[in-house]
């Protein structure tokens, strides 16, 4: 009678095991991502407009709307770019589910959309962006895994969502000390600001465990 009653237990928790992992996906229907995810993925997903990346015209007719968990939820990691804030999520933005994965329960799901990092601009950048829920579909932990290349000023910003669990975030940005006349121009000091943001994911949420930033002169 026992190990009857084992085997039944057995059986119902292995149930309740994949029916939350159901739960967790059915929602948006979410395709499976196979780690590692790099940045070097998403290129089809962009297109140029006006020297920055946004979503192409093809995934921006697949979009769907945020719910209301998602509305104002804060964002981490919003000013990697040195001169950015991007940490909330407004009302008007619609965006496409690349993919997702499942880990101890929890689902991650990888996003793309067209927002205002800075606010200051009305201009609109593709934003690539990992969220993580709990099985009853709650969201639990966003972040911002990059925020629009800018051709116009050669930034550059590489990620990855690693097998053992952690985010790599690298990215350089040139800077020149602007001047109003051609030749002081020219000879003004130029830079490039360099960061590299390690996360580690547990339990639903992204944890930074170590930043790194410098700043490299570069040759007249």
């Amino acid at each position: 009678m026992f190990q009857k009653f084992v085997k039944w237990g057995v059986i119902v928790n292995i149930f309740l095991f994949f029916s939350a992992l159901a739960l967790a996906q059915a929602p948006d229907n979410v395709p499976n991502l196979k780690l590692p995810i790099t940045s070097s993925q998403f290129k089809k997903y962009y297109k140029q407009s006006d020297g920055y990346t946004i979503l192409s015209d093809e995934y921006s007719k697949l979009t769907q709307p945020l719910n209301k968990q998602e509305i104002d939820f804060p964002i981490k990691n919003g000013d990697y770019r040195f001169d950015l804030l991007f940490d909330r999520f407004t009302q008007d933005i619609r965006y496409y589910v690349v993919g997702g994965f499942v880990q101890d329960n929890y689902l991650y799901k990888v996003i793309i959309y067209n927002g205002n990092p800075s606010g200051r601009t009305d201009t609109e950048v593709a934003n690539v962006q990992i969220n993580s829920y709990d099985e009853q579909g709650k969201l639990i932990d966003a972040l911002l895994l990059d925020s629009g290349y800018d051709y116009k000023y050669d930034s550059n910003i590489k990620f990855s969502v690693n097998e053992d669990l952690t985010i790599n975030i690298k990215m350089s940005v040139p800077y020149c000390v602007e001047y109003p006349d051609a030749e002081s121009h020219k000879n003004a000091p130029k830079w490039l600001e360099y960061k590299e943001d390690i996360y580690q994911i547990n339990q639903g949420q992204f944890k930074l465990v170590s930043s790194k930033k410098e700043r490299v002169y570069l040759s007249q």
